[in-house]
């Protein structure tokens, strides 16, 4: 994606890349149950941790801030854990998937929308309904 984002349809594309990474992000992993959540492992908070600090890594234009804040959250999970797998894959997805840093930033913002939706969906066991 060169030349930045600019259009709705750009963006439009970009809202449905960032759905399809995070399916993506979570057919390897597994969704812990409220009764048995982690700091190792992906939770709700997590996530929604990782949203707050792509919009405000956004606000400031600040990739590599995002991906130290992100591993930061991470911090205390072991490399075969859940949560490093995830925050591993995520980086690399939207580093492959966007060149600047406004696009990696949206991109992560949207993405992250995605995953809080699709965590608690699976989460209720709801994935059937997903498609």
């Amino acid at each position: 994606m060169s030349g930045g984002i600019s259009s709705s349809e750009d963006d439009a594309a970009l809202q449905k890349r960032a759905v399809e990474i995070a399916k993506s992000l979570f057919r390897r992993v597994h969704i812990p149950s409220e009764e048995e959540e982690e700091e190792s492992e992906i939770t709700m908070t997590n996530l929604r941790n990782m949203l707050e600090v792509a919009i405000d890594c956004a606000e400031k234009d600040n990739w590599d801030l995002f991906g130290l804040r992100i591993v930061y959250l991470a911090r205390n999970a072991s490399q075969g854990d859940d949560l490093y797998i995830f925050v591993k894959n995520l980086l690399t997805e939207i580093k492959n998937s966007a060149e600047s840093s406004k696009e990696r930033l949206k991109l992560a913002q949207y993405i992250l929308k995605s995953c809080i939706y699709l965590f608690n969906a699976y989460r209720k066991g709801l994935s059937d309904l997903l498609g």
